[in-house]
Formats: C-alpha cells, sequence, structure tokens
C-alpha cells in the first residue's frame, strides 16, 4: 500500500492567526487603557519623585551627617540614581551642587527646604532643590514602546506555543485525514483513515472509514449496472441518446452513432437538436423532438410513424422514435432518454405491400378495391359540394379469344397494351383502374354527364383501332363502356358500381365496341339489374346448400331396342321463404355472370353422391348432367369431375354428360379433350339442342357423341310444321347414318311420341312422357342392391 502523499494544511495557522489576533485586540485593548493613564502617572510620579528626594535631603541636611561639600555631593548622586532621575541641583548657603543632567531640554521640578534646628524650634537655613526628568512625551513614548513590545513578544510566544499545541492536537490528525481522503479522490480505493484513535478524529474516521466502504460496495455494484447496461446498450439493435433536464446529450450508443453520424465524444454537451433533426415524411416539415414535449409535460411521447431523422451528412432516414423521462429519487424529470429505430426497409415494404395491396400486378393500375376508396371520395364531393363525376365500366371485347389462341401470356401482354392505350386518353385528375379479368374503370373526375359518351367513345376508337401482334397471329379488339353519372343522388358504392356493370352489358348487347349511358328511368337497365340480383341469391343458395335435384325419364321408344332408360338430372333451387324456384329464373343469370361453373360443381358433387350411397354399380339406368360450355372453359373442370368419380364411387358407365351445340362449338377443342378424356373412363355424352347452330353435321365428326339430342324447338312443332318435321327426320337419319343414337326433347303429348316412334327416334323427353321428379323419390335400394324407379 502506497503512503498518502503529504498534505499541507493552513487550517491550524488559519485558527491560530484568529486567536492570535483576538489576543492582539483584547491586548491593544488593555494597552490603550494603560495608556490612557500612563502619561498621568507618570506626571504624579514625577512629583513623587521630586517630593521624595526633596523629603531625603531635608532628613540628610537636617541630620548634620552632610556637613562638608563632597559629601552631599555623594548623597546627591546616590539620591539620583536611587529615585531615578536625569539630574539633582540643590542651592544652599550660596553653594550649588549638581548631579547629573540639568539642561534646559529636561523637565525640571523645584522644592524649597526648610531645615530646622534641634527639637525644630527654629529655622536655621533654607535649601533650594530642583530634579530633572526626561520630559514627559519622551518618557511616555518610550514606556508606550516598552509596553507594546513586551506585549508582541509575550503574543509572538504566545501564538508559537499555540501553533505547537494545535499542530499536536490538530493539525497532525487533521493532515494525515486530508492526505488520505485527497488519496481516496485521485482513485485509490485502498486507504483508509486511522480509527484506532480514541479521541474525536478516531470515532469520525470509524464513521468515515464505514461510510467508504459502503460507497465503494456501492459503486461497485453501481459499475457492474452500468457495465450491464453498456452492454446491453451496445447490443441492442435500437438507437439510445439520453439526455440531462435540458435536452444536452450526455450518452447515445453505437446504433444511434451510426443512425445519427455523430460519435459519442463529438455529441456529448451538444443539444439533442443538433444531433438528432427531425421531419415530417409527409409535409417535409420540421417535427418537434419528443425528448422536449417528454420533458414538458413529463410522459412518455411517441412520433407516428412519419417521422424522418436527418442524419449528419443530411441523409434522411425513416424511424419509429419514442421518448421517455429520466426520474431522480424524488420523482423530479433530471433528463430523458431517446429510443429509435432504422425502419426504412420495413416502412419502405410496408408502402410496397400497400401499393401491392392497392394495385393490379399485371397492369400495375389500382385494382378494385383501391378504385372504389376514389369512388366514395366521389360521392362525397358530390354529396357535400355538388360536383358531378362519371363512372366508365369497361369490358375487353374478344379478349377470350386471345386467351384461348395463344394463351394467358398473350392475354396478359394485351391487357398491358390496353393499359397504356387507355392511359393516354385519360386526365391527370381521372383515375384509371382495373376491376377483374379484362374489365376496367375509369372515374371521370368533375365530369358533366353530358360530355361523358364522347370520352367514352375516345376509349373505343383508340382500342378498336389497335391491332394486336403476338407471333403469327393479328387480333383486332373491341371495349364495351357503360357509363353512370355520379351526383349527389347517387346512393353507395356498389350500387354505382353495380349499375355500370348492367350499362356495360347493354353496351355488349348493342352489338360490342358500344356505349351505354344509364338513365334512371331505363326499363331494360332494370331488368338487368335485377338478373345481377340473383347473382346473390344463387351464391348464397350453394353457400347454403338451398339447391336441390329433380329428375326427369329420358324412355326408349322401342321396348324391343334393348336401349337403357335415362334420367336427365335437373336442378331447382329453394328460394329463402322455402318455395321452389324454376331453373329459367336463374339459369340466364347464371350464364350472364359466369355463375354456371359453380353450379355444375354442384349438381356433379351431389348427383354422384346421391348415386353413390343408394345405387350399386350395375343400375339398370343412365343418369344424364348437363354442362355449361362454361365449365369447359375452366381448366380445373376436368380434374374435378375425375375426383368426384373416384370419391363417390359411381361407375363412369353409368353418367353420359350433356353438351349443348353450341357451347361444344363455341369450345371446340377444349369439349374434344373433355369427351375424349372422360370416354376412355366409360362416360357417355350428348349433344344437346342439336340443330339449333350452324353448320351442325359438320362438327359430328369431330365431336365424339354417343347421342344427339334433337333441338325441342323442332320436336314441339314437328306435327303442324312439315319443315320442323323433315328437320327432325333428317337429324335422326343422318345421326344413325354415323352411328350415334337420336333423343327428341319437348314431346308434350303422345300424337309426337307416336310421330317420332314412326320415324324411328331412339329415346323420348318431354312432359308426354314424365314430368320432373325430385330425383330423391327413384333411389329406393332393392334387395338386389340396385336402385330402380319407385
Amino acid at each position: 500500500m502506497q503512503t498518502p502523499r503529504p498534505t499541507w494544511s493552513n487550517l491550524p495557522v488559519k485558527i491560530t492567526v484568529l486567536v492570535f489576533w483576538g489576543l492582539a485586540l483584547f491586548g491593544s485593548a488593555i494597552a490603550v487603557r494603560m495608556l490612557s493613564d500612563m502619561e498621568q502617572k507618570l506626571a504624579e510620579g514625577y512629583e513623587v519623585n521630586t517630593d521624595q528626594v526633596a523629603y531625603k535631603l531635608q532628613v540628610y541636611l537636617e541630620d548634620g551627617s552632610g556637613g562638608s561639600r563632597a559629601k552631599l555631593q555623594d548623597q546627591l548622586e546616590h539620591l539620583r540614581k536611587a529615585v531615578a532621575v536625569r539630574g539633582l541641583k540643590i542651592n544652599i548657603d550660596r553653594q550649588t551642587l549638581i548631579s547629573g543632567e540639568t539642561g534646559n531640554d529636561l523637565a525640571v521640578a523645584h522644592r524649597e527646604i526648610k531645615l530646622y534646628g534641634a527639637h525644630g524650634s527654629q529655622i536655621n537655613n533654607r535649601a533650594h532643590i530642583s530634579v530633572y526628568h526626561l520630559p514627559l512625551e519622551i518618557a511616555f513614548a518610550k514606556q508606550r514602546r516598552d509596553l507594546l513590545m513586551s506585549m508582541g513578544v509575550v503574543l509572538l510566544l504566545f501564538g508559537l506555543g499555540l501553533v505547537w499545541v494545535l499542530q499536536q492536537l490538530l493539525t497532525g490528525p487533521f493532515t494525515a485525514m486530508l492526505s488520505t481522503a485527497q488519496a481516496f479522490s485521485e482513485g485509490s480505493v485502498v486507504h483508509r483513515f486511522d480509527d484506532k484513535r480514541e479521541d474525536e478524529f478516531g470515532f469520525l474516521a470509524k464513521f468515515i472509514n464505514k461510510a467508504l466502504d459502503q460507497l465503494l460496495a456501492q459503486k461497485s455494484a453501481l459499475f457492474q449496472e452500468k457495465e450491464r447496461a453498456e452492454v446491453t446498450l451496445h447490443s441492442i439493435g435500437d438507437g439510445v441518446i439520453t439526455t440531462d433536464a435540458a435536452g444536452i446529450v450526455e450518452f447515445l450508443n453505437p446504433v444511434a452513432a451510426n443512425l445519427t453520424g455523430w460519435t459519442l465524444p463529438e455529441a456529448r454537451g451538444r443539444p439533442l437538436t443538433q444531433i438528432m433533426g427531425l421531419i415530417d415524411e409527409k409535409s417535409r416539415e420540421p417535427v418537434e423532438n419528443p425528448v422536449h414535449k417528454c420533458l414538458r409535460d413529463g410522459t412518455v411521447m411517441a412520433l407516428a410513424d412519419h417521422a424522418v431523422l436527418v442524419r449528419r451528412d443530411n441523409q434522411e432516414l425513416a424511424i419509429t422514435v419514442s421518448a421517455a423521462p429520466i426520474r431522480n429519487h424524488s420523482g423530479e424529470p433530471i433528463g430523458a432518454v431517446i429510443v429509435f429505430h432504422d425502419v426504412a426497409q420495413s416502412r419502405k415494404l410496408t408502402q410496397q405491400l400497400s401499393y401491392q395491396a392497392s394495385h393490379d400486378a399485371l397492369t400495375d393500375l389500382p385494382n378494385r378495391t383501391e378504385f372504389e376508396r376514389h369512388l366514395q371520395e366521389a360521392l362525397i364531393s358530390a354529396k357535400d359540394s355538388n360536383r358531378q363525376h362519371v363512372l366508365c365500366y369497361l369490358d375487353l371485347d374478344q379478349f377470350k379469344i386471345v386467351n384461348d389462341t395463344c394463351g394467358h401470356v398473350a392475354g396478359d401482354e394485351l391487357l398491358r397494351q390496353i393499359t397504356a392505350l387507355l392511359r393516354s386518353k385519360v386526365r391527370d385528375t381521372d383515375v384509371l383502374a382495373r376491376l377483374g379479368g379484362d374489365e376496367f374503370g375509369i372515374l371521370l373526375k368533375y365530369c358533366h354527364p353530358q360530355r361523358a359518351p364522347s370520352v367514352a367513345e375516345s376509349f373505343c376508337r383508340v382500342v378498336k383501332d389497335f391491332r394486336f401482334l403476338w407471333g403469327e397471329h393479328s387480333f383486332e379488339t373491341g371495349v364495351s363502356v357503360g357509363l353512370v353519372a355520379i351526383t349527389e343522388d347517387s346512393q353507395s358504392v356498389s350500387e354505382v358500381l353495380s349499375t355500370a356493370d348492367v350499362a356495360c352489358y347493354a353496351a355488349k348487347d348493342k352489338g360490342r365496341n358500344q356505349v351505354y349511358m344509364y338513365q334512371p328511368d331505363d326499363t331494360e337497365l332494370k331488368q338487368r339489374r335485377g338478373e345481377m340480383q340473383w347473382v346473390s341469391r344463387i351464391r348464397r343458395g350453394i353457400d347454403e346448400n338451398r339447391f336441390c335435384l329433380y329428375q326427369q325419364p329420358i324412355v326408349p321408344l322401342n321396348p324391343d331396342s334393348g336401349l337403357e332408360m335415362h334420367r336427365e338430372l335437373l336442378i331447382r333451387l329453394m328460394d329463402e321463404d322455402g318455395k321452389l324456384v324454376p331453373p329459367m329464373a336463374f339459369i340466364p343469370a347464371a350464364e350472364r355472370y359466369n355463375l354456371m361453373p359453380d353450379i355444375d360443381r354442384w349438381v356433379i358433387r351431389h348427383g354422384l353422391q346421391l348415386l353413390g350411397a343408394q345405387c350399386s354399380s350395375d343400375c339398370e339406368w343412365i343418369c344424364a348432367i348437363n354442362l355449361s360450355g362454361q365449365s369447359l372453359c375452366d381448366d380445373a373442370f376436368l380434374d374435378f369431375v375425375i375426383k368426384q368419380f373416384e370419391l363417390s364411387g359411381v361407375s363412369p358407365e353409368r353418367i353420359c354428360f350433356e353438351i349443348t351445340e353450341t357451347a361444344a362449338v363455341a369450345n371446340l377443342v377444349r369439349a374434344s379433350n373433355f369427351i375424349n378424356v372422360l370416354k376412355k373412363m366409360g362416360c357417355r355424352f350428348a349433344l344437346d339442342d342439336f340443330g339449333s347452330g350452324l353448320s351442325s353435321f359438320a362438327y359430328l365428326k369431330n365431336l365424339k357423341v354417343d347421342y344427339l339430342k334433337i333441338d325441342g324447338s323442332f320436336v314441339k312443332d314437328m306435327m303442324s310444321d312439315p319443315i320442323d318435321r323433315s328437320l327432325v327426320e333428317a337429324i335422326n337419319e343422318i345421326g344413325h347414318i354415323i352411328g350415334i343414337k337420336t333423343i327428341a326433347e319437348f314431346v308434350e303429348n303422345t300424337d309426337i311420341l307416336e310421330a317420332l316412334r314412326m320415324l324411328g327416334v331412339d329415346f323420348a323427353q318431354g312432359y308426354g312422357v314424365a314430368k320432373p321428379a325430385p330425383l330423391e323419390e327413384i333411389l329406393v335400394p332393392t334387395d338386389a342392391g340396385k336402385c330402380s324407379a319407385a
């Protein structure tokens, strides 16, 4: 252990000086008091001395022992020295004797003595005595000097003695304690005060040593805590800055240094606003640092997600930031800590996700959700500010041909090029969006309804004049546009979109590449809107399983032909009130709005489930199921059908799928593939409504069907119209030549039934044969496990 470096303290000297000057002042007061009487006493002393000399000379002369001059002279010398005067002079018997100094500059006192004879009877002689002293002022000054010098010597000796005493009693122990304290303040933790003394210093040393031990323990714990805190602050991914109560930076961790561009030595002591400038990401205006508000209000503060940090190099960084006050034991704020995090990447990702959520990935246009938001704003401005806008609902014509001919890649490219064309025709204030598939929406803001048709026609022209080239193919496209004015009377976004959709379908019905403007009194659109209402009812019916299956027999006309009876599955809808809805009430709406694939799936799933649960594989009748052209265009539909066969266990040989002639011709490639795959599994196929299309017979050699269902429009009038009868006969003969069985629809009476039998038609179906009935009624298992008609 190193010895503490000696430390000199002037405290004892200060105490000595204070005591010394206290005594000096007290002595001065005494001296002043003494000196005030000294001059008077000195004068009185002169008189006393003169009287004493006179008295002694009188005694001496009257005694008669001084008769000779020499003796008298000796007596004068003796008296001068005994009385301590400067000089004596006596005149007696006309003689003058002098002893000592008798100058004029001396103080002199005179006496006359009378010399009596024996027994004092008479005066024999007289003598004059003069006593010489130092001048009164000189004698006074000398005595004053001597007094002050004596007092000074006494005070000096007293002060030296006091210093020695204080050195022994106070300075030594105090100096030792001061040296130890200084060593401790310089970082030494091994030095301690001398607590072995039995006096007050020993008691104080014990107290201080105990306090030091506690302080060192707390310091050690605080240091460890600080180390852990610093390690934590250095390890976390957030920037941390602490300030004092005035917002002056005291600490920042490495992350904060990296984010702000300021190192800790550079930042310490600077205002936080200089280290950490904040602006609003959107308005670009400065933002108050949350530390100031935190210190002002004493609460935790946080900024919204649009804060941007301006770094030291003026680069900008998106951050999230919060600040909290630092309080002392009394709860008073003594500073603040601000925590911030780099969210540039996450905010960019959020913005990107937000953009992707509101925009179409293919065309980079706003999607339906974003477009509806703009429509809502337009509705509000129309109601609040009486502004007028127009919604354009666009549907590309012949887009499906491009997809079917060249594939979806070509279709996607066509949509991108159409998007570029439309963008060139809209204003900056307008909103162009892709609503789905080949449908677009354009919101013409602040556009008068009377001007909207001419604007929409410009869209039609630019699309019609466009030629889409893909490889060796060239396509001419068009667009149908439905217009709806957005005014203060408009109800809702869904109502406006629904009306525009209906207007767009009306434009298509006018011949395509047309514009149709909705009018409130338009009866045709009201009818179409009624059909659109069926869309939601159909979807609810599917979701709530409110469809049910009926069947209608298809019977062989020649009992000896050995042909199996067919039963065609027919669908019905149970409405919300439990009433049956005939198919012609909702099928047109389902076909118009592409809901037939969902209905077809429902029929196949439930029909096969019922057949599989209640019929064995050798059931004696064939189940006929209708398929729409929309289902044939669904790439996943074929896999769905195969999967349902696997799940139900029904033999494909017991199923005959009916496809309309128009659907088969419109989707010839897909229809042929669908038929070929399922025929290999054992399924049969019937071409429904045969004869209603063009060039019907030419397509028969490309479609491997098993049955031709003669269009019912020919059958029902064949008894009264020779042409219809001839057509039925021709279709039947050609079908038999090709090897295809024929089925006549709409057989409403026995006359038609007999006429068909005479022509050789194989099967008949209609009210004249049997009316439709619920499928469950005829699914009665027999003892042999077969299903037969009830």
